[in-house]
């Protein structure tokens, strides 16, 4: 790999060109036999290229899609005795708490799409066959009296997943109130990309509490993974995940796991993506590809390890 290497994203290409081509990466062209890292999402039936070889590529989605899907992912979970937030398949079992919300959710969707979030006596008349009622988390240590999302990135690879020690913080329109089940105080962060937004998006490193909310996300996060890693290392020993991870944070600074996504958008807006998309991709590369790691600028945010190999 000395003299280069060769990569292909179907998705967030820009970010891949920025971050990949200053270490000495080119993008894949019609008629090379090869291709060192393939980040390739085959949704909607889309065909991989067809080459010789392929050096790193997505595990199969057969063994992800059960963390991705919100009714699988709260099963598994539940078998190591992970139940917080508390999920229901059913709305007759949702317990009638004071105060307390509940989102019904499509699986399977993602962004915001087929979501309410509604009180308890409400549940049924929203909820659909097959969606998840997970309870709302309420209690939340918040930013500039809002509610905000933290998005994470977890790699996997080679029978380990790391935590990316940066990521980003989606800090909602309107000021929080537990009782307020509106959308754009709750969930809504459609327009974060525009500048007069009034959705922001910051650095997780710009968080007040930055070091003690990375301990809160390792032992979260930790803990979900060594119930992930046992689909994951099913896996062909060349395939590797990026997951982006959504959480909340309680008061008590205990973050809390909403959803995962398998194949998550990480092109935002500008600064972000040079602050924590392009450095993400990099850092990726070269925890696959270890020769790349001289390449790297410094400082810069690196992943830790969360579990498998030493970490348990």
């Amino acid at each position: 790999m000395s003299d280069g290497f060769v990569f292909h994203s179907n998705r967030a290409s820009s970010v891949y060109e920025a971050a990949l081509q200053p270490l000495g990466g080119r993008p894949y062209r019609q008629g090379d036999r090869e291709i060192d890292l393939l980040y390739f999402c085959d949704y909607g039936g889309k065909q991989k290229p067809q080459v010789e070889r392929i050096g790193f590529e997505l595990v199969d989605r057969r063994l992800t899609v059960p963390i991705d899907n919100k009714k699988q992912m709260a099963e598994l979970l539940r078998s190591f005795g992970i139940n917080r937030p508390r999920v229901y398949f059913n709305p007759q079992d949702v317990p009638a708490i004071p105060d307390v919300l509940w989102y019904v959710k499509n699986p399977l969707a993602s962004a915001a799409k087929d979501l309410a979030c509604v009180p308890a006596q409400s549940v049924a008349s929203v909820f659909r066959e097959g969606d998840v009622i997970q309870e709302a988390i309420t209690r939340l240590h918040l930013l500039n009296a809002r509610k905000y999302t933290i998005r994470a990135y977890v790699l996997y690879y080679a029978g380990r997943a790391w935590l990316f020690s940066e990521g980003v913080l989606v800090v909602h329109a309107r000021e929080y109130h537990e009782d307020d089940a509106s959308p754009e105080t709750q969930y809504l962060h459609a327009g974060y990309e525009r500048q007069d937004s009034e959705v922001k998006m910051l650095k997780l490193s710009q968080h007040p509490l930055y070091l003690a909310v990375m301990e809160s996300l390792k032992h979260t996060l930790g803990r979900a993974f060594k119930a992930f890693l046992t689909l994951l290392n099913q896996g062909a020993p060349n395939s590797y995940c990026l997951f982006g991870i959504d959480l909340l944070l309680e008061e008590s600074l205990n973050a809390v796991l909403i959803e995962v996504n398998d194949r998550p958008n990480i092109a935002h807006t500008p600064q972000i993506n040079s602050a924590v998309s392009v450095p993400l991709v990099q850092a990726m590369a070269a925890l696959l590809m270890p020769t790349l790691e001289p390449g790297l600028p410094w400082p810069r945010p690196d992943f830790v390890l969360l579990a498998g190999g030493a970490s348990g």
